[in-house]
């Protein structure tokens, strides 16, 4: 249980060090700024392949797992690339802009205007918030085990 407590710190740490890095770079007055992510948790999160690169198998397990009470049965990685698109931060569907941010956000990166940086760290906020409820699923599971124990 320490492992998957260790694994979603990590994670999390990543995507507030990119998000850091990103809202740094907002403080300039030029209207585009250089930013490349070669390591892209986004992508991993946008394509969602069958084996994770940059995230811990027991995160990405969590995130690609349909909750019991989801009438939608829907996991939270769909949900959360969902509510990317619903909330524009990847562009109006089927624009140009919606090309050149799926390839910017999700590629290695680029040339990146203000707003798409903020959409960006946006994105990686919501990706913190969720695996947050990874930590709060564990706490849930050790309380009960411990009530558990304890009868």
């Amino acid at each position: 249980m320490g492992a998957e407590a260790t694994a979603a710190g990590v994670v999390v740490i990543a995507a507030g060090t990119g998000e850091a890095a990103v809202g740094s770079l907002a403080l300039f007055v030029d209207t585009e700024h250089e930013f490349w992510h070669r390591r892209n948790l986004l992508h991993e999160l946008w394509a969602g392949p069958k084996h994770p690169r940059l995230m811990p198998v027991s995160v990405w397990r969590f995130i690609n797992r349909v909750a019991p009470n989801d009438a939608s049965r829907k996991c939270l990685r769909e949900t959360l690339v969902e509510r990317w698109r619903r909330d524009g931060r990847s562009g109006k569907p089927g624009s140009d802009d919606e090309r050149h941010r799926i390839a910017l956000f999700f590629g290695s990166g680029g040339s990146y205007r203000i707003n798409e940086l903020r959409d960006r760290a946006a994105m990686l906020d919501m990706l913190e918030a969720d695996i947050n409820l990874m930590s709060h699923d564990l706490e849930d599971f050790l309380l009960e085990r411990l009530v558990f124990t304890d009868s």
